[in-house]
This record gives C-alpha cells, sequence and structure tokens, in this order.
C-alpha cells in the first residue's frame, strides 16, 4: 500500500468528489466536460493509470525518466551526464531528477533552489520509492505535477489545453503536454518556444523508437493546437444539488446543468465581478448556476429572505376566504409594540390584500394574516418553503426564520406553486401580481413573466425570483461591503441585463 496514495488523494467519500469532472447533457452531440471539483479553485482532475494510454505513459517515462523503472529515488548515471554537460556548457542545460524526485517537488508545492529543498524533496522521494510500486507513482505523479495556468495534473492539462479526457488525446496532443512539461508557463506563453521543444521531444521519442518515422514527420507537419478551454471550477457540496449520476471510475459526475445556459451565464458574469449568486431551475433541477462566492454558496449560505415570502403567504390568504380586494390596515397593533418599516408608505390608511402584494406592504401583510389566524399561515409556509415549524414566528411573514433560508431552498419551494399548481385561479391572479411587479421594476413587457424581490435589514441580502415560461431564476445579491449608491437598483439592472443578454442569443425567447 502506497503511503502517499493515501495521504496525498482525496479517498472517494460519497460527500468528497476532489478532482472529479462535472459533464452537462448537449442534446446535439455527446455529453461535454464542463468543469472540475476543486476546493481550492485550482485546475485539479484526477484520473487513474488505467485510464490514461500506455503509449502516452512510454512517451513520458522516456522524456522525463528514461531508467524510472530500474533506479531508486535517484538515477546516478543520469545525474553525473548532468552534471558532465553543465560544466561543460558552464550553466545549467539539463536536470538529473528521477520522475520520483520531481513528484516530490510538486506534492511539497516548492520550487526553491535551496539545500533544504533539495533534502526534503529527496527524504519525500525515498519514501514514496518504499512505500509505493512504480506504477502508484507514476500514477501520483500524473495527478500532482504542475502543467501551467493554475493546473496540476495530466488529466486537467488535457482539458484545460485540448478540451478533451486523455483518453481521447490524439498521439501527438499528448506528445505536446509531455512537451510543454519541463517549464510550462515558458513554453506557452512563447508559441516558437513551444514548437521548439515540442520538435525536440518527438525527435528523441523517434531515436527512442517509440515513433516510426511516418509517425514522427506527421506531428512535425500538423503540430496541435493549444485550445485555451477554461472549465468552471465547482466545490463539492454543490455536486449534490446538480448530480443525476457518478462514475466513480472515471471520476465523473454526470450533471443536470444545461451547457448552452451555463455558457451564457458564465459568459454575463465572468465580465461582472459583483456579489451575485444566480441558481435557475428547471423540472425541479438546477440547470445553471453561478456565485461570486463559489459554487457551494447558494446551497449553503443561509439568510433571511424579506419580501420574496408574501406570493406565498397571498396565495394561502385566498385559498381561505380572502379576496384580491378585500382591504387592510396599513397599521398593524400587536402586544409586541413592532416597529415595523415599509419600503413605501401607501397614501390610504386601509388598502387591498392585491394591492398590498404589488407594494410589498408589510403591515398590510401582518393584519391579514392576524386576521385569518397566524397558526394556519405560518404552518402553510413550513410545509411550502420545507423547515419545521419551529423555526417560524410571527416575523416570518416578513421573510424572517430563526434558521434562515438558502437559495436553493427559496427557489425550489418556489418552483412547487408556480409550477406543479394547476387550474387555480388563485395562482392565476398570484403570477397577475408579480408579473406587473416585473414590468414595474425591470421594464420589460411579457404577459409570462414574473418577478418578486425581497431584502433583508440595511439590503444586506437581495433577493429576485424571476420566472419565464418553464423556467425558474433565482438570484441573490449579498453586499459583502460592495460600494454602490443604489443597491436594488444596480442589483435589478444586472438581471434586467442578464434578461436581455439570454434573449439576444435565443431568438425564441421574447421578452
Amino acid at each position: 500500500m502506497c503511503s502517499f496514495v493515501s495521504k496525498n488523494v482525496p479517498k472517494n467519500k460519497s460527500t468528497t468528489f476532489e478532482g472529479y469532472v462535472v459533464y452537462a447533457k448537449n442534446t446535439k452531440h455527446k455529453d461535454k466536460p464542463i468543469a472540475i471539483v476543486n476546493s481550492k479553485g485550482e485546475y485539479s482532475a484526477y484520473c487513474d493509470l488505467s485510464n490514461i494510454p500506455s503509449k502516452t505513459i512510454k512517451y513520458l517515462v522516456s522524456i522525463e525518466d528514461k531508467r524510472f523503472f530500474n533506479h531508486g529515488c535517484v538515477d546516478v548515471k543520469s545525474l553525473f551526464r548532468a552534471l558532465y554537460i553543465n560544466c561543460k556548457r558552464l550553466k545549467i542545460s539539463q536536470g538529473g531528477s528521477t520522475i520520483s524526485q520531481q513528484l516530490a517537488r510538486n506534492l511539497m508545492r516548492n520550487n526553491k533552489k535551496n539545500l533544504t529543498r533539495k533534502v526534503n524533496e529527496l527524504i519525500i522521494a525515498s519514501e514514496l520509492e518504499r512505500t509505493c510500486s512504480k506504477e502508484q507513482i507514476l500514477e501520483l505523479y500524473l495527478n500532482h505535477t504542475f502543467w501551467g495556468n493554475k493546473c496540476y495534473g495530466y488529466r486537467a492539462a488535457s482539458l484545460l489545453y485540448f478540451s478533451k479526457e486523455p483518453w481521447d488525446l490524439s498521439k501527438s496532443e499528448s506528445i505536446l503536454l509531455i512537451s510543454i512539461l519541463k517549464g510550462p508557463n515558458s513554453y506557452l506563453n512563447s508559441t516558437q518556444l513551444m514548437m521548439n521543444r515540442f520538435k525536440d521531444v518527438n525527435q528523441c521519442l523517434f531515436d527512442n523508437k517509440h515513433l516510426k518515422q511516418k509517425e514522427a514527420n506527421r506531428n512535425i507537419a500538423n503540430v496541435p493546437k493549444i485550445i485555451q478551454f477554461k472549465p468552471l471550477i465547482f466545490q463539492n457540496k454543490c455536486i449534490d444539488y446538480i448530480a443525476k449520476s457518478i462514475n466513480r471510475k472515471d471520476k465523473i459526475i454526470y450533471s443536470t446543468i444545461d451547457i448552452k445556459l451555463q455558457k451564457q451565464i458564465t459568459s454575463f458574469f465572468s465580465l461582472r465581478q459583483i456579489p451575485m449568486s444566480l441558481i435557475v431551475i428547471k423540472d425541479m433541477k438546477v440547470i445553471g448556476l453561478h456565485s461570486y462566492f463559489g459554487t457551494d454558496y447558494p446551497f449553503e449560505y443561509k439568510s433571511n429572505v424579506g419580501s420574496t415570502l408574501k406570493p406565498f403567504i397571498y396565495y394561502y390568504l385566498l385559498n381561505n376566504g380572502i379576496e384580491p380586494h378585500h382591504k387592510f390596515s396599513t397599521k398593524f397593533t400587536d402586544i409586541l409594540n413592532w416597529n415595523i418599516r415599509e419600503i413605501q408608505y401607501p397614501n390610504s390608511k386601509m388598502i387591498s390584500l392585491e394591492e398590498a402584494l404589488y407594494l410589498s406592504n408589510n403591515n398590510t401583510f401582518l393584519s391579514a394574516c392576524n386576521y385569518i389566524g397566524m397558526d394556519g399561515v405560518l404552518q402553510y409556509l413550513s410545509e411550502m418553503i420545507s423547515i419545521d415549524r419551529c423555526n417560524l414566528t410571527n416575523s416570518s411573514i416578513l421573510g424572517s426564520t430563526i434558521c434562515g433560508l438558502s437559495l436553493y431552498q427559496l427557489a425550489i419551494a418556489y418552483y412547487n406553486l408556480l409550477y406543479k399548481v394547476k387550474n387555480s385561479p388563485e395562482l392565476d391572479n398570484t403570477l397577475e401580481v408579480l408579473n406587473r411587479i416585473a414590468f414595474k421594476k425591470l421594464g420589460i413587457f411579457d404577459s409570462s413573466l414574473f418577478l418578486k424581490t425581497g431584502t433583508t435589514n440595511n439590503n444586506r441580502d437581495m433577493f429576485a425570483i424571476i420566472g419565464h415560461e418553464d423556467l425558474l431564476f433565482a438570484y441573490m445579491w449579498h453586499d459583502y461591503d460592495y460600494i454602490c449608491n443604489s443597491k436594488e437598483g444596480t442589483f435589478l439592472n444586472v438581471i434586467r441585463r442578464f434578461i436581455l443578454s439570454l434573449a439576444k442569443k435565443n431568438h425564441k425567447t421574447k421578452y
């Protein structure tokens, strides 16, 4: 058993998918890789040695450590050869490091040229040779070696530079990846240096009888081009919400993510560094996501959700005998002596329930809930947002809960109400009001578009739930000390621009 495998490679627990590759469904072609699961924000994907073509492994060993299978942690012959050549040329032009030493250096993440680092490197390389088989060392090497651009491992490099899995690479593409390994950042920044290095490696493989003359000539005549595809980086906890199936052998997660929509989301938000999260729901599945704070944030961060709970309450009140035009006081009084603030104060002391939803008036909703019975309203809310009744209090009418709600919980609750309830006049009325809110706040007229916003105290968290046809978009703006003169205005303006960008790219959608 290789001790370094257990120490340095994450174990495949049900909640740990570090190094897995996420695929999205593409209806026109085969499934496509779109993301790598990594908690550090690096391009690091794991791959079993059995999934890498044997030819690639032979090429690698031939270039990086020809006698790898015949020596220990140090190759004395290579070391003296490198020393002789360097002395002859009066500069360091060759290194004598073995694959085990290179792996040790990559595991330490330390390239400093000093005696302490070299001693530590030898200690780790010796331990690797003592506890691991040669195949295990190669697997670790291929999973941890630096390939430039925050990229670690052969599989991650394959995805980043060719948008392919290692087993789909051509021979010349695999040779190019091996070529840049010696100094990835230098070669990636200079096409000429990369070409020269590729030719040298190609010639070396031919000299070592790993390539035939025709193959070597063909490689030089058709040097592969690097694509620079940048996969998304997903965090671990979001996988539970987007995975359709998981192939643990090949470390692949087949997801519910729609590749076309996700590309549009990524393209839009990559240009705007704003503290916003977004989840897109269709058929109760997450088909698109983004977060300034990492992909786990929309599922893990919990907050009060403000007035976004009002449509649930409104629908419940209509189903329990309250008419939309029924008027209630805009001043709610109770024994708690609440000081309830409003975004805008209506001119009248009494307004209809429908107007209260349109204006998001807190006092009117409290008056209506008190009139019909708070317990019933809160019990209904607990069922709709799927939290225990004990986590709700009278202030939950205004969007406050003891445990808070995640953006995902809020989105699923809305989808359950607005897309699963059929043939309901009460729901039709609710949607009509939310449609008017969408036109008022976004300036977009579409009979199938609806919007409800909500804010917490001091606008620390702001929410917007938008529906169109069979899609539901749940947005959250987390202030995070973001400097902004008009927070809600900026928040809604970003949303409006995003909606219009989707409409522009998808001509079937008309706004």
